[in-house]
């Protein structure tokens, strides 16, 4: 399990000047916590990467995330949750799964990253054991 601690929403806390704060980001770049973060070759310019994400997630309360998938930094999808439950200790659950064809990438070595990044105030987000993210390189066939 990986907890994902909630964000400082920046209000100023008891006097303070408020204002955004700085949002944490994956060592590739991408914003939030990495749930996987992985090297991957691509042989061929011309394939297509089929990346799944899947990840089951669970809060003391509401769930209010946002799930980036990227690849050397750069976001190719994002899916943004906002699920306000009703009382202060719900126990929000639930699967996120992020399917994505990316083409455009040039054949060599790639961080694929798949990240996620907890705006609940409320309490910490927490990456269920069994996530997991499938990459598959798809090459054109002979004419």
């Amino acid at each position: 399990m990986l907890p994902i601690q909630p964000e400082d929403p920046g209000d100023g806390g008891g006097g303070g000047t408020g204002g955004p704060t700085t949002t944490p980001t994956t060592p590739a770049g991408l914003p939030g916590t990495a749930i996987f973060e992985l090297n991957f070759n691509k042989h061929e310019a011309s394939s297509v990467l089929e990346i799944l994400a899947y990840a089951s997630v669970r809060s003391p309360d509401d769930l209010i995330f946002t799930a980036y998938l990227g690849i050397d930094g750069q976001v190719y999808q994002q899916s943004s949750v906002n699920i306000i439950l009703d009382n202060t200790s719900s126990k929000g659950a639930m699967p996120i799964c992020m399917p994505q064809f990316i083409g455009g990438v040039g054949a060599g070595n790639h961080t694929v990253t798949f990240s996620i990044r907890n705006l609940e105030p409320d309490g910490p987000l927490t990456v269920l054991a069994g996530s997991t993210i499938k990459i598959t390189e798809m090459k054109q066939g002979a004419v």
